[in-house]
């Protein structure tokens, strides 16, 4: 008889935290309807949603702060 293969372990769940920031009212609106729509669209659990929005957000920080500073130092 052939040995039994353990199971693999369930891959581990990233671990999740909280935050607060103090945001202008229509980004966190719009933050909110897009995590709200594309879970609805997809059944994806929200923190799943929001995190990749924040990821996608984090990749295009350089170009966010190269527009703050032309605002800020034009």
């Amino acid at each position: 008889a052939a040995p039994v293969q353990p199971q693999a372990a369930p891959p581990a769940e990233p671990e999740k935290t909280r935050r607060s920031w103090y945001v202008d009212k229509a980004a966190a609106e719009a933050f909110q309807a897009a995590v709200d729509d594309i879970h609805h669209a997809t059944r994806a659990p929200k923190h799943e949603v929001a995190s990749r929005l924040l990821r996608a957000a984090a990749e295009h920080a350089d170009g966010v702060s190269d527009a703050i500073k032309h605002e800020y130092h034009a």
